[in-house]
């Protein structure tokens, strides 16, 4: 599988690589490596399985910060920029504000596991005018608690993510023309979805 074939390759490199990605905004979802690295580290290497946290942290905290200071700079024109790729752009905004609003803080430890909030959490702390310090606790707080599922899920079900990548590598080719499908399909329908919406406002 193509996945076990990257994190062989570059190793704990590959870790704080794809999670800085993610969390700049790159549509790269490293659970899935987290995961590798977790059957990787119960195969006789539990200090591995550390270095991949504190590289999961560390790069959550890095990635985190632009955007942080982007909305402490620009206010919730970042985060309705970040909205806009959202098929729920409309009420994203209000939304994660309300969210915030009302669990404050402790929205930032659990937005590494909440779909959507991830990636409008820092920018949402910027904007709010969080402080440095608070922001960077919580965020690598939620971080480890993140890093620290995926990598017990794969240490605890070593067995079972080996033959799941065993199949996946031996359907690849079809997986990966279903995605793309799939992607062309979704893409489609939100650009169909917002022409008519901008349609019928202009009606309006």
């Amino acid at each position: 599988m193509e996945i076990t074939a990257f994190y062989n390759s570059f190793g704990l490199a590959s870790v704080f690589a794809v999670v800085l990605l993610e969390q700049l905004g790159a549509p790269i979802p490293s659970t899935p490596l987290l995961i590798v690295a977790g059957a990787s580290a119960a195969a006789g290497e539990p200090m591995h399985g550390v270095h991949v946290l504190a590289l999961a942290v560390l790069a959550t905290a890095i990635g985190s910060l632009p955007w942080f200071y982007a909305g402490r700079r620009y206010g919730h024109r970042v985060l309705a920029l970040i909205c806009r790729m959202t098929p729920s752009a409309d009420s994203c905004v209000h939304r994660t504000q309300r969210t915030f609003e009302r669990y404050g803080t402790a929205s930032l430890v659990v937005a590494k596991f909440v779909p959507g909030l991830a990636h409008v959490a820092a920018p949402l702390a910027g904007a709010q005018h969080i402080r440095l310090h608070t922001f960077l606790v919580c965020t690598s707080t939620g971080a480890a608690l993140w890093a620290t599922s995926a990598v017990l899920l794969g240490m605890v079900f070593k067995r079972q993510v080996d033959w799941l990548l065993d199949r996946l590598g031996q359907a690849g080719e079809i997986l990966l023309i279903a995605f793309a499908a799939t992607a062309f399909v979704v893409l489609a329908c939100q650009i169909h979805r917002r022409r008519a919406g901008r349609g019928s406002r202009r009606d309006g």
